[in-house]
């Protein structure tokens, strides 16, 4: 079970996103124009952003036959007052980090992938939320001089990869050395979501060393947050270093094969289980005069979040549940469900303090939260650095003693999140008793 669902938190402005040139999808409406020339464009795509959102971002994949070297210098988009190319990447420190680039390389006879982690275009003051259903127009400009116009869909992923009938998202974002929910969404060649429940499936990973282990048969979840069902698999993961995930699918009377990439990165950045946790001092409303928006985007705010900082529970001896997570700044799909599932639940343990904190730097300006510098790049929070957070959400579990007890990170299902919060409260579901169990690491 992915988590109970909620309401929807979607609002409609079908007159504002005409004015900036955005066109419903249809028949006659394709992803990517074709161009003259040895650059092509495939699997253009923008996100779909929330009402409160203000940046946006577009993803696609450049391929060039030339014969010389070229690269993406700028990009224009009447979506936005200014469309930037931006990079995802680790810093010194090892924390995850968004800049602004110059160019972005295209070597000769090859390509330039424009993805969530990595390069991507980054739409900032938009002029209407971008909706599911409608077209962002993109100019690209290269450093030969050539130009492309661009008509990427708004939605949850990208069209399926030349040669490939299936396109596979991961959802989940973090992944480490031993047993890892991973977690894929499913898209047909033109972007419309997979939802089969009854189809059969089959998940083939190939190791870093590029060794295929056995086929698994991934589950189907509903996801809360979007309503939408996504497929999960518990899988054991035994080396560093980027995997790929091939899905084999039965759908429509075809077989449809899909692959993608994803990364297990070593668990030695949050807190290790066992271990007591940082001590910092999370924003409550005493310090914003009770006004629960200068702190938080969560769109069905619980002031009882905001009432103590992780300092004061620590301070008191009392078990918390700390959760960094966003609703203002998203990076991945995962980004509103930790919340979402906390809201569910909470209520079934009235003794223990849960702490909301955003997980990046943030401004209260014009009524709504924005990121701190405005537009970006986005800066993580000091307290999420003392955790060791790269990409959120995450959850914490914490003792009366201090002591990390469990922690969740993407994607992750209530069962578990109730256990590790009974194992520290004195409170239990539906007044039954609870044996701790070991530490879980989502």
């Amino acid at each position: 079970m992915l988590g109970i669902s909620r309401p929807t938190w979607t609002v409609r402005v079908a007159t504002a996103l005409a004015t900036v040139s955005l066109v419903a999808t249809g028949a006659a409406v394709n992803a990517q124009s074709p161009a003259p020339g040895p650059l092509t464009v495939e699997g253009a795509w923008a996100r779909v952003s929330p009402m409160m959102e203000r940046a946006g971002a577009a993803y696609l994949v450049i391929r060039y036959s030339g014969t010389t070297d070229d690269a993406l210098v700028s990009v224009s988009s009447s979506a936005a007052t200014v469309a930037e190319l931006h990079e995802t990447r680790d810093d010194d420190t090892g924390q995850m980090m968004m800049s602004q680039v110059e160019s972005i390389p295209i070597p000769a006879g090859g390509m330039a992938e424009l993805r969530p982690g990595s390069f991507h275009i980054m739409l900032i003051d938009l002029v209407a939320p971008l909706e599911a259903g409608a077209i962002v127009p993109l100019t690209l400009t290269f450093e030969s001089g050539a130009t492309l116009d661009v008509a990427a869909p708004v939605g949850d992923g990208p069209a399926a990869a030349a040669g490939e009938e299936l396109q596979v998202l991961p959802i989940s974002t973090q992944h480490w050395i031993g047993d890892n929910d991973l977690i894929l969404q499913l898209f047909d060649a033109g972007s419309r979501p997979i939802s089969d429940r009854d189809a059969p499936i089959s998940l083939t990973l190939t190791d870093p060393s590029g060794v295929a282990r056995e086929p698994v048969t991934p589950t189907v979840g509903r996801w809360a947050v979007t309503g939408r069902d996504l497929y999960v698999a518990r899988v054991p993961l035994d080396q560093l270093g980027t995997w790929t995930a091939t899905v084999s699918l039965e759908w429509g009377g075809e077989t449809l094969t899909g692959t993608s990439p994803f990364r297990v990165s070593p668990d030695g950045a949050t807190p290790p289980l066992g271990e007591p946790v940082p001590d910092v001092d999370t924003p409550t409303l005493i310090d914003v005069m009770n006004l629960t928006d200068a702190i938080s985007s969560d769109p069905d705010q619980v002031a009882a979040f905001y009432w103590k900082s992780v300092t004061d529970e620590l301070a008191n001896d009392q078990p918390f549940v700390f959760v960094l997570d966003s609703y203002a700044f998203r990076p991945n799909e995962a980004c509103g469900g930790a919340l979402g599932i906390i809201h569910d639940i909470f209520i079934e343990y009235p003794q223990l303090a849960i702490i909301h904190a955003e997980p990046w730097d943030m401004r209260f300006e014009a009524g709504q939260l924005t990121l701190e510098p405005p537009g970006g790049p986005a800066m993580l929070a000091s307290w999420s650095v003392a955790y060791g957070v790269e990409v959120p959400p995450w959850i914490f579990v914490v003792d009366m003693d201090g002591t990390l007890r469990a922690k969740f990170s993407g994607i992750f299902g209530t069962d578990e999140l109730r256990a590790a919060m009974s194992a520290v409260s004195d409170w239990h579901p539906l007044g039954t008793s609870a044996t701790p169990p070991p530490p879980v690491a989502g």
